[in-house]
């Protein structure tokens, strides 16, 4: 599994500024002319010019996961805000049907092409190579337990389908 990290989640900017001749990382709003200013106190400690800084750096890591994909409709006008509460509530109720920590999965949400009606929740264990957290889905009941605590967090009642 390739995890990218392109850039602040506040920011509208696409991926990082790095500075090569200083090895830093410039994270502000206006830090890289402050960084190049040859005034600023914020100068580059080497010396560094608008050459040395590279733009739209994205971050990955590559890594062995026990990963699950499951493709579900969304409603047409709120499938993005639909899918993310979604996969969260299968988060939580994995985590709460197995004792698992908030830190072992993790979750994103993907479009499915050519579908606008369709969107994949990958789920996935966060430790390199797995544990075998996930293979809890496939024993006896585990996709039943997940799904009703899943119900339960998002305030339905698992047996009548009800909002309480």
């Amino acid at each position: 599994m390739l995890l990218v990290n392109d850039g602040l989640r506040a920011s509208e900017e696409r991926g990082f500024r790095y500075c090569e001749r200083c090895r830093s990382w410039i994270a502000s709003e206006g830090g890289e002319e402050a960084h190049v200013d040859e005034n600023g106190r914020s100068r580059c400690p080497a010396g560094g010019t608008e050459e040395d800084i590279h733009r739209e750096v994205l971050l990955y890591v590559q890594g062995i996961h026990d990963l699950v994909i499951v493709e579900i409709p969304v409603p047409p006008d709120d499938g993005e805000r639909f899918g993310w509460s979604l996969a969260y509530a299968l988060l939580g109720g994995f985590q709460v049907a197995f004792s698992a920590e908030e830190s072992e999965l993790g979750a994103h949400l993907f479009d499915v092409p050519g579908n606008a009606s369709r969107k994949r929740i990958l789920l996935y264990e966060t430790d390199e190579g797995g544990v075998g957290l996930l293979q809890n889905l496939w024993k006896d009941d585990g996709w039943h337990r997940t799904a009703r605590r899943a119900l339960e967090l998002l305030h339905v009642d698992p047996d009548t389908g009800r909002a309480h």
